[in-house]
């Protein structure tokens, strides 16, 4: 995940699957993809918010923000804010499943 200097979400992407359990079944992975979902299409019913994104692949999913859109930033920061205490709060229940690495 890569955030503006403001702490405004900037792009996400998201790689694999949770090693525990059957493919669709662990708690953890099915939780991160639901946020991750959940925000993207959040952003996405911003007009201009989002320059490019996808889930290409099982497993896979990218998110870029365009950082040059004219987006309200409290509004941007605000959701930023939520989708980052969701995944640290499941990388902190789960941490052999859920890896987060931040870029400010």
């Amino acid at each position: 995940m890569e955030l503006f200097p403001d702490g405004c979400l900037a792009s996400f992407r998201a790689q694999g699957h949770a090693e525990d359990g059957r493919y669709g079944s662990n708690i953890a992975c099915a939780a991160a993809t639901q946020m991750l979902r959940t925000a993207a299409r959040l952003f996405s019913s911003v007009s201009g918010a989002v320059r490019a994104g996808g889930a290409d692949a099982p497993g896979d999913m990218s998110l870029d923000i365009a950082g040059d859109a004219d987006v309200d930033r409290e509004w941007l920061r605000g959701a930023t804010d939520f989708l980052l205490r969701g995944l640290r709060d499941l990388q902190a229940e789960f941490p052999r499943e859920i890896a987060l690495s931040i870029q400010e």
